[in-house]
């Protein structure tokens, strides 16, 4: 079996009622996007396509998404070292069911994490010149990494001495 709903519920559960996850996935990166872009006195000057605030935004939602997937792959990692995956050949889930429910949990609280941060910007503020903006820092843009390029400093022409 690859994959399981109530072993994926399980894992959810566990990882909503671990007080670590909490703080290191939502909770720290909400406060200092509070800290560092809403409530600081350049949050409103522009920068590029939107305000300070919405890029200190952005910043935070990718310091939440990175502390989910490396501590709850990790956690995945600590307990298959541990031994789990014998208990796991007690159940009709396979290693790589296990693998997948572990790594679909992470890509869970990655996106919640990008969800509740993006909601305290757009309530407190954060602004972008356009819904494109928004869906390109958050994934979700169809093109793919095509906004890379978009968001890299223009090179200077150089001086001819």
């Amino acid at each position: 079996m690859l994959f399981t709903t109530a072993f994926y519920r399980v894992e959810v559960l566990r990882q909503f009622r671990n007080p670590y996850t909490l703080a290191f996935t939502i909770a720290m990166p909400v406060a200092m996007y509070l800290l560092f872009g809403a409530n600081a006195e350049y949050a409103d000057a522009s920068a590029g396509n939107g305000n300070v605030a919405f890029y200190v935004m952005a910043s935070m939602a990718a310091f939440g998404t990175a502390t989910a997937m490396t501590s709850l792959c990790a956690l995945a990692a600590s307990e298959a070292g541990q031994g789990w995956g014998r208990q796991i050949a007690l159940t009709p889930l396979s290693i790589a069911g296990y693998t997948v429910v572990k790594l679909a949990v992470a890509v869970s609280f990655s996106a919640f994490s990008t969800v509740i941060v993006f909601a305290v910007g757009a309530l407190t503020g954060a602004t972008a010149d356009s819904l494109w903006s928004w869906l390109v820092v958050g994934g979700d843009h169809p093109r793919g990494r095509s906004h890379v390029r978009a968001l890299r400093p223009r090179r200077r022409a150089r001086l001819q001495l």
